[in-house]
């Protein structure tokens, strides 16, 4: 149950008060400030304020998570909360977090995951728009690429390819695995490295996609590919 607060503040030029409910002291200062109130006095009035420590107590439960996970990231998560980052303290805790084979293991594939959504967007991204040309349309422009100048419909399917990857560049596509890189190339290497897509064209309407997107214990073994047809 929220607590309950009474508040006294200025708004404009009146003196106002009032009463609100809210998890905590913070909470509630938000609230009120969110009104356009400077405060001059909180306090409260019933019920009990929960702190971060709390908080995060009552979610990990509400997710079960198992004892000895909940005592490991409640341990963390205190010692994020305490530690002097103005000291090497955060750096200590870097590589505590970082020593976690659970923490590995999310992490390798929360990138698997952000490499596979990039696949599945860029395949999309280039479907619909043969799709237009098929449909009609006799050129095509790629919001922010080439100064937005058309692209005719007609154009071979490789230099498609290459449009395509300017795009995504300027787009700001980005390798999961690989922050700084850029997350589509042009190239038929066949296996492109981990993070990458890789855009191919060959005959007269064949674009092919590929990309590496790596495994949970990150290393680099599975590709995916999709041939996509320009009528």
């Amino acid at each position: 149950m929220p607590a309950k607060y009474k508040y006294k503040g200025i708004k404009g030029s009146k003196h106002v008060n009032g009463e609100l409910e809210a998890i905590n002291r913070d909470e509630a200062a938000s609230l009120i400030k969110e009104q356009g109130i400077i405060i001059t006095d909180l306090t409260l009035t019933a019920g009990q304020e929960r702190n971060k420590y709390i908080l995060f107590i009552e979610k990990a439960k509400s997710i079960k998570v198992c004892t000895w996970m909940f005592f490991v990231t409640f341990i963390i998560f205190f010692l994020f909360f305490n530690l002097d980052k103005n000291t090497g303290s955060m750096q200590v805790f870097t590589r505590l977090i970082s020593s976690i084979p659970a923490y590995k293991g999310y992490i390798a594939d929360s990138k698997v995951r952000a490499t596979t959504k990039n696949h599945a967007r860029i395949k999309s991204f280039i479907t619909t728009t043969f799709t237009k040309c098929a449909s009609g349309a006799t050129s095509i422009v790629l919001p922010g690429y080439n100064n937005n100048k058309p692209l005719g419909c007609t154009l071979w399917v490789g230099r498609w390819g290459r449009a395509f990857t300017g795009y995504f560049k300027v787009a700001g596509f980005k390798n999961p695995h690989k922050p700084t890189e850029q997350a589509v190339f042009y190239s038929n290497s066949g296996k492109p490295p981990i993070g990458r897509t890789e855009l191919y064209g060959s005959g007269s309407n064949i674009l092919a996609i590929r990309t590496q997107v790596g495994t949970t214990t990150g290393g680099s073994t599975k590709v995916l590919e999709d041939i996509i047809y320009k009528e």
